[in-house]
């Protein structure tokens, strides 16, 4: 069997996604039947089979050890008032009341090594500063909490005490100071970045930008995030781990087209990857997506032999073995998804277009710049169709026409990404600043025209579906898993695809008959 860890963590990931999207017992329910089926396949000795079997049930059983053993311990303190202490990592958006949240890291008591949020009116406390407070603890439900290992929040309406970081630095462990120094400029450097968005940018476009580049998008104007939804291309504003996936796959392979060896490039993509990490300032949608990609990357440097598909793989196993509620995280599924689509789709599409430019151009160089013009359009092609269920599940409304949207913005998007966050490193740099100004253009005018290609679609009529409750859930979902089990048992394509549109649309007339 070819590619054995591409099908181990094509299935971990996979389930991991539809776990995040069911209720808990489906865990249970679901690791009983695929442990069944993995005991009748035995018997037949089909080996894909049992080891996708075997890595459903894995992935059931990883989700269902972590809710009992770390979610639901946690959240049994919900209603509870208990004296916390912890070091402020983080914060998250203001409430609607304005009350800051920050992201705390308890060190003692029965939360002690957990991660809650804070909610409060007091705002003396900075980041790395240690608290002390009587907080009532809550629940936090949905799955950006649950990626990310947060899931009780607490509510202090009284004072609470801050003992400064710099007081206690001198006695804090070697390894704290370092993760506590890294915070800072990781802070730091996203804040820098805000700042020159806005000095060379109209706060609009700036804040589209810092959307696309941080995935924060409080400041953006409603009306814009709005036209972005129905548009199908609001993901360029929730995560940014789609666009560190296109891009460093667009640089991997520029590098083999100009003959650069695979360990090579693969090495100095590694390094592309975390300059790009960088530019979105470290944001937490880019940092487990990029771990996925350096991976991947390294399998390359590590083996000359090694199937890219294997490496992929093997990136998925980690992060999913590591953390089985991984597969709610939007950014690490559009960057596993969007850098499979390219893996496998892309190499398809460019052998066809290749064939056909031959057939009509003569002049072998001119036939290459052409095919090179339109290698980008067809990764965009070729990613999106991978990463367009995910978004439908994801966010929870389907536009219409979103294949043509994305088509029309996405490339030149993640373009004003790159241009605008070596904008803010050139700032940096005496005589290099001076092209700080003219990138920044260049990105405002790729911006605007995002901005009023998203408001131009979004006025057709039907633009998009709310696909939110749940007969729509559960209909994507058998999608999914159909789609799946295709590619990883290799079925007919075109039936596959047939399939999947008759299992919607019956799905929609059964659902309006009702």
């Amino acid at each position: 069997m070819s590619a054995p860890l591409f099908y181990v963590g094509f299935a971990l990931l996979f389930t991991a996604m539809l776990l995040s999207l069911m209720p808990e017992v489906f865990a249970f329910y679901l690791g009983l039947f695929a442990f069944g089926l993995f005991l009748i396949f035995c018997l037949k000795k089909e080996r894909t089979v049992v080891l996708v079997l075997a890595s459903i049930f894995a992935a059931c059983f990883l989700f269902f050890v972590k809710t009992e053993f770390d979610y639901k311990p946690v959240q049994e303190n919900a209603g509870k008032t208990i004296d916390i202490k912890g070091q402020v990592v983080g914060f998250d958006k203001k409430s609607d009341s304005g009350m800051e949240r920050y992201i705390i890291k308890v060190s003692d008591g029965p939360l002690a090594g957990k991660t809650l949020r804070l909610t409060t009116k007091d705002n003396s406390a900075h980041l790395n500063d240690l608290v002390e407070f009587k907080g009532k603890i809550s629940a936090l439900s949905g799955n950006y909490f649950k990626a990310r290992n947060m899931y009780v929040g607490s509510y202090a309406y009284g004072k609470i005490t801050v003992i400064k970081y710099g007081d206690v630095y001198a006695s804090m462990p070697i390894y704290k100071r370092f993760s506590s120094f890294v915070r800072a400029k990781t802070t730091d450097a996203s804040s820098y970045l805000e700042t020159r968005l806005l000095i060379d940018l109209p706060s609009d476009y700036a804040y589209v930008l810092y959307g696309m580049l941080i995935g924060e998008k409080d400041s953006l104007p409603q009306i814009i995030y709005e036209n972005f939804q129905r548009a199908g291309i609001v993901h360029l504003l929730a995560v940014s781990g789609f666009h560190t996936s296109l891009w460093s796959m667009l640089f991997y392979r520029a590098l083999l087209r100009r003959g650069v060896n695979m360990r090579l490039s693969a090495a100095l993509t590694v390094g592309f990857v975390v300059g790009f990490l960088a530019l979105t300032g470290f944001s937490k949608s880019t940092i487990r997506a990029s771990i996925a990609l350096i991976v991947f990357f390294l399998g390359r440097i590590l083996s000359r032999q090694s199937d890219s598909k294997s490496s992929l793989g093997l990136a998925a196993i980690i992060i999913i073995v590591l953390n089985p509620f991984a597969g709610g995280d939007t950014g690490f599924l559009l960057s596993f998804f969007s850098t499979l689509g390219i893996l496998t789709v892309f190499p398809i599409m460019l052998g066809r277009v290749r064939e056909f430019l031959r057939s009509h151009i003569n002049n072998r160089e001119v036939c290459d710049k052409v095919l090179d013009a339109f290698s980008v359009v067809l990764v965009t092609l070729s990613t999106l169709l991978f990463t367009l269920p995910v978004t439908m599940v994801t966010i929870g409304e389907v536009s219409l026409i979103s294949p043509l949207t994305n088509l029309l913005v996405t490339s030149v998007a993640s373009l004003a990404i790159m241009l605008s966050g070596l904008a803010v490193v050139a700032s940096f740099i005496p005589v290099i600043s001076a092209f700080e100004k003219p990138l920044m253009l260049v990105s405002a005018l790729i911006i605007k025209y995002v901005v009023n290609v998203s408001a131009w679609i979004s006025t057709f009529s039907f633009s998009s579906v709310d696909i939110s409750s749940g007969y729509a859930m559960v209909t994507v979902a058998a999608v999914l898993i159909l789609i799946g089990f295709s590619l990883m048992l290799k079925a007919n394509f075109k039936r596959t695809v047939l399939l999947s549109f008759v299992i919607v649309f019956a799905s929609v007339i059964t659902h309006y008959l009702v």
